[in-house]
């Protein structure tokens, strides 16, 4: 499973800075179970998230090349990140397809929204994903 004690050293000392992206990070990863693992250059970024600025952890998690796709199954139901894990979609649809976002604006719009509803805001010293010290 693709989560972030795949990444990090869970004795690692995290900056007051990561510390609310940590679990937006674990709701991601866990939605993306399926469809990308631990080798993807797109989550490579977190074996370094200590050393991370919140801007930086933005940049990369909007830079990931899996948005300027969409998945759809053959009913026309399209993947929803906000909703659901890759692998749950996966599991109801026998083929599904991938096509390019012409104009993925709004779509990034609405993945950065949510990354940032995710995080936790008032998170101080201890979390129960990873450990923060």
């Amino acid at each position: 499973m693709l989560n972030l004690h795949s990444f990090v050293q869970t004795n690692q000392a995290f900056p007051a800075e990561v510390r609310p992206f940590l679990p937006a990070l674990e709701v991601l990863l866990s939605r993306l179970n399926g469809l990308i693992d631990i080798n993807e250059p797109d989550v490579a970024f977190l074996s370094d998230l200590v050393a991370l600025r919140e801007e930086e952890i933005m940049l990369h998690l909007l830079s990931m090349q899996l948005w300027q796709y969409r998945y759809e199954a053959p009913n026309g139901e399209r993947w929803d990140i906000t909703q659901e894990a890759y692998s749950d979609f996966i599991s109801r649809h026998n083929d599904v397809t991938r096509s390019h976002y012409i104009d993925n604006a709004e779509y990034l719009t609405l993945i950065s929204t949510w990354i940032i509803s995710l995080c936790d805001w008032e998170i101080n010293g201890s979390y129960s994903g990873v450990q923060l010290q």
